[in-house]
């Protein structure tokens, strides 16, 4: 078994994963963008102010993650991956989530975001990492489709 590393994230790894996205992230970006195409939206996460790093296994990139800076204090926590993402072990993905979770929270003093309604893998990962969740969905992205807001206290 391939040991996950995690590294800074470059342009490439960003089109690698764009190339390669899985379906839960082509669904939810739709939803969001009503884009057919996604390349330049990972790309400009991975190079905006903030982090953004990539997990590789096996020699090729997984997923790329981190937090966009919305403003002075509040990040924009975002994980996008390739179907490879389900191959790790989840022990493997939660202790490298765990530690890189706490460096992005001590930049940050809020971190908050969207997540689609339907992706139910995404959410229930969220809610283990500790993300708090809006009681009901609101109207978001280009077409209105239903989203939870959710949210974590920073550690700044």
């Amino acid at each position: 078994m391939a040991k996950l590393k995690i590294l800074r994230a470059m342009p490439m790894d960003a089109e690698h994963v764009a190339d390669n996205l899985r379906h839960t992230d082509v669904v939810e970006l739709t939803a969001i963008f009503g884009l057919q195409s996604f390349r330049d939206v990972i790309v400009r996460s991975v190079v905006a102010p903030g982090l953004a790093y990539v997990a590789v296994s096996k020699g090729a990139p997984v997923c790329v993650f981190g937090a966009s800076e919305a403003l002075p204090g509040v990040g924009v926590p975002w994980l996008l991956a390739t179907e490879a993402w389900y191959s790790i072990p989840k022990r493997e993905l939660a202790r490298a989530t765990d530690y890189y979770l706490r460096t992005i929270r001590e930049r940050y003093a809020l971190l908050i975001n969207y997540v689609y309604v339907e992706s139910v893998l995404p959410i229930a990962w969220l809610k283990r990492l500790g993300f708090t969740f809006s009681a009901l969905p609101v109207p978001h992205g280009k077409y209105g489709e239903l989203f939870y807001v959710f949210w974590m206290r920073g550690c700044r």
